[in-house]
């Protein structure tokens, strides 16, 4: 993946997979369910800072990927631990 999301002042992101199985592995998701799926995915974009990557249906599972900005900055926390040697 190339490119970096700019979201107020980060330009860090997390990509994550998610699976969502159907209850007991039924087969439930057909072409109708996939379309209905994305248009709702594309709503949640709209609405919040999440980008999907991919959208896509198995019979028995959903599988997203997305994208979002993480939430803390990664540097004031790596500047908090120091590194103090001992004394002899």
């Amino acid at each position: 993946m190339s490119g970096l999301v700019s979201f107020r002042h980060q330009f860090l992101w997390g990509a994550y997979h998610i699976v969502l199985p159907a209850e007991y592995r039924r087969v439930i998701f057909d072409d109708d369910v996939d379309e209905v799926l994305k248009d709702v995915c594309l709503d949640i974009e709209n609405r919040y800072q999440i980008k999907f990557l991919e959208i896509g249906t198995d019979k028995d599972q959903v599988h997203l990927e997305r994208r979002k900005p993480f939430r803390y900055s990664i540097a004031p926390r790596s500047r908090t631990a120091e590194f103090k040697p001992q004394a002899e």
